[in-house]
């Protein structure tokens, strides 16, 4: 009887997904762009490791793993730019799901109540962070699976050699996988009994992560001059300079709720920056007993898992590392492999007896999925204004050659990924602009110059140029 309202539950998360799924964008904006762009790079040059993306010329610095999938699904798709695209979001919505089987089997394992695992799972699924990641091509919804995975070979199936193997994997889906693995030492070293077993798992785990990854850490420090290269930690870049510190931490607090800033808001939904603010500030306070309770619960329980604990702390750290050294406070994303693990602590042997706590909760739960559709509409605004403005304005002008400001990489990447259409990059600013939604052109003879206006430096919009 449990299993069947435990069924019922994960049915309900996998209609909300795929609903979720059908309203989202095609392109986030940004990361899954450059993905996309990358593998297609990887298919039509047969580089198993490019220096650099054909598209825009740049760097492709990241790990390959997530690059390698979406090559294969290319290539499945028989170069249909669109069925590749379904491809790659059914790619994402598998890794979910596998994310959920496998922290069920691990609940159960924990001996979990019906009550305790139903919390957990729709916690963990229905975070926005989360809803949000693997509704796009990005490289965190996998990270997860395989975490998640390693998680269970290494604590609860004690199989040492299948856990160094997915360590491998980590560490070529993406940089951050480096500190699951560390974690991973760390917490068989200190909590293993057997000194022999926690030596054969260091030794595996630097066997497996060199025969799996090791050829793409080589080549970035022959290409790059640094086994791992990551342009966000540069001392140049500060996307929010203009920021206050408090600001900062505001913003990040927000968006570890996956709330974007107000400005981002207000400037799509033609409402004062004022009034959405005042919103956000309400929503802040409600998240607030939540925030509390996760951090009250895992200090509290955090010995009935302690092996979980050099994982929290580590990817703790290395958040705030991030944030000092970016002010970046869409931090959250970075810090997301550990909210599996709150989601634990929190859930187990919560007082559901408590009538305002269930009443709480369950308010929470019904805001992350409005906080999740909101986001995907949002996102679904912004792609078809710029996709269908760009495409009025190239058909108003075909005769003409089409130019790209440099810095817009993102107008490069749809041109190529949507419309299969070739540009040029050029240095020349327009004088005699032409606004077309949210993007602006002049005409000059027998060519046209495109760019995006950005009122305001935010992430998503600032283009690094590496």
């Amino acid at each position: 009887m449990k299993n069947i309202y435990i069924l019922h539950v994960v049915l309900f998360i996998l209609f909300l997904k795929i609903v979720l799924l059908l309203v989202s964008p095609i392109f986030r904006f940004g990361d899954d762009l450059r993905y996309l762009a990358s593998a297609k790079t990887i298919f039509m040059s047969n580089d198993v490791l490019p220096e650099k993306e054909k598209i825009t010329n740049n760097l492709i610095w990241y790990p390959p793993f997530v690059l390698y999938i979406l090559t294969a699904l290319l290539s499945l798709s028989f170069k249909n730019q669109f069925l590749w695209f379904i491809f790659s979001k059914i790619f994402e919505l598998f890794s979910f799901l596998g994310s959920t089987v496998i922290i069920l089997k691990i609940l159960r394992k924990l001996n979990f109540s019906k009550n305790e695992k139903i919390l957990c799972l729709l916690l963990f699924t229905l975070y926005p962070i989360n809803m949000f990641l693997s509704s796009s091509i990005m490289l965190d919804s996998p990270l997860i699976f395989f975490m998640l995975l390693l998680f269970w070979f290494i604590f609860y199936d004690k199989n040492y050699l299948i856990g160094s193997v997915i360590c491998g994997l980590l560490v070529l889906i993406k940089s951050s996988g480096i500190l699951l693995v560390i974690s991973s030492i760390i917490s068989v070293i200190l909590f293993e009994k057997n000194k022999s077993l926690k030596i054969k798992y260091f030794v595996f785990v630097v066997i497996f992560c060199s025969i799996i990854s090791g050829f793409w850490i080589y080549h970035n420090y022959i290409v790059l001059g640094t086994p791992i290269y990551d342009p966000w930690t540069k001392d140049e870049i500060n996307l929010y300079k203009e920021r206050s510190f408090t600001s900062n931490l505001f913003y990040g607090y927000l968006s570890f709720w996956g709330l974007p800033p107000s400005y981002r808001i207000s400037s799509r939904l033609n409402m004062s920056n004022e009034f959405i603010f005042a919103i956000q500030i309400l929503i802040a306070l409600f998240f607030m007993p939540l925030s509390y309770l996760i951090i009250y619960k895992t200090i509290k329980d955090y010995k009935k898992t302690f092996y979980f604990i050099p994982f929290v702390v580590i990817f703790f750290v290395f958040g705030l590392y991030y944030f000092l050294k970016t002010t970046f406070s869409d931090i959250p994303r970075y810090i997301f492999p550990i909210f599996p693990i709150f989601c634990i602590y929190f859930s187990r042997q919560l007082n559901f007896n408590n009538k305002f706590l269930k009443l709480y909760i369950v308010s929470v739960l019904f805001v992350f999925i409005f906080i999740s559709f909101s986001i995907q509409i949002y996102f679904l605004n912004k792609e078809y204004n710029i996709k269908n403005n760009l495409l009025n304005i190239i058909n108003e002008n075909q005769d003409k050659k089409i130019l790209i400001q440099s810095k817009d990489r993102e107008i490069f990447w749809i041109l190529n990924l949507y419309y299969n259409i070739d540009m040029e990059s050029t240095q020349e600013a327009c004088k005699n602009f032409i606004n077309k939604g949210p993007l602006s052109y002049c005409v000059d003879k027998n060519k046209i110059i495109i760019f995006r206006q950005f009122s305001t430096i935010n992430y998503g919009e600032v283009l690094i140029t590496i």
